[in-house]
C-alpha cells in the first residue's frame, strides 16, 4: 500500500474580515534587520508580526492580555504572515506561507482562553461561522482512495470521510465539489457523492 500525506494548505472561506486590518503598516524597531507591522485591529484584539532577519513572531494583544508566538520556534513555516482571512469570536485565521498550491495557516486565539492552533495538514475548507475545518489526511493510490478529515478548532473533535476517486485524472485533490456547513459536510468525486452528519464535532455555544 502506497500513502501518501499532503502536507500543503489551502485555507478557504467565504466571509472575509470586517475589521479595521492593514499589512502595510510597518513600524521600524531595529534599523533594516527588524520591524513589526499591524494585520488587525479592532476595539478589543489586536495583532502585530514581527520580522527579525525573516524570523516571524505573532504578537497578540486581547485587552491587557498579551502573547508572543514564535513560529520559529514552533516549527511552522512561514514566509509571509501578513493576511488575516478570517476572524470571529474564537479564532483567526491567518496565511503564513504561500507558493503556488502550498501554503499554510495558523489559528490564532481570539480569546485568551484558547491555544494557537497549526494543523500541518492540507487545509481544503473552513466554516468561520462554526470554527469547523476539513483537511486531507492521505491519499492512497493503489486503492484509489482519498482520507479527509474535518475537526472543529474548538473542541478538537474530528469526524473522517473516505472517498473513492480516479487517481488516472491526476487531478489533486481528486473532488469535483465540497460542501461544509454547521451540520454536514458533502463531497463529489467523479466515483461517489458522500455526506456525512458533523453536528456532533462542534460544542454547545456554537451558532
Amino acid at each position: 500500500m502506497v500513502v501518501y500525506s499532503f502536507l500543503f494548505a489551502g485555507c478557504t472561506d467565504n466571509e472575509l474580515v470586517g475589521h479595521q486590518y492593514n499589512r502595510y503598516a510597518e513600524k521600524y524597531t531595529n534599523a533594516d534587520t527588524a520591524f513589526t507591522y499591524s494585520v488587525y485591529s479592532s476595539d478589543s484584539i489586536k495583532i502585530d508580526v514581527k520580522n527579525h532577519d525573516f524570523k516571524f513572531t505573532v504578537m497578540l494583544s486581547i485587552g491587557d492580555f498579551r502573547q508572543q508566538y514564535d513560529l520559529q520556534k514552533l516549527h511552522i513555516p512561514a514566509t509571509t504572515p501578513d493576511d488575516i482571512i478570517w476572524i470571529n469570536g474564537e479564532y483567526a485565521c491567518m496565511m503564513t506561507y504561500w507558493s503556488q498550491d502550498q501554503s499554510r495557516y495558523i489559528f490564532i486565539p481570539a480569546r485568551r482562553e484558547n491555544r494557537l492552533i497549526y494543523i500541518d495538514r492540507d487545509i481544503r475548507k473552513t466554516d468561520s461561522l462554526h470554527n469547523n475545518v476539513v483537511y486531507v489526511d492521505s491519499v492512497y493510490t493503489d486503492s484509489g482512495k482519498v482520507a479527509l478529515v474535518i475537526e472543529n478548532l474548538v473542541t478538537r473533535n474530528t469526524k473522517s470521510m473516505v472517498l473513492r476517486i480516479d487517481c488516472k485524472d491526476d487531478i489533486y485533490p481528486y473532488y469535483d465539489t465540497i460542501s461544509l456547513t454547521g451540520n454536514r459536510l458533502t463531497i463529489r468525486t467523479s466515483k461517489e457523492e458522500k455526506s456525512i452528519d458533523i453536528s456532533g464535532i462542534g460544542y454547545v455555544g456554537s451558532k
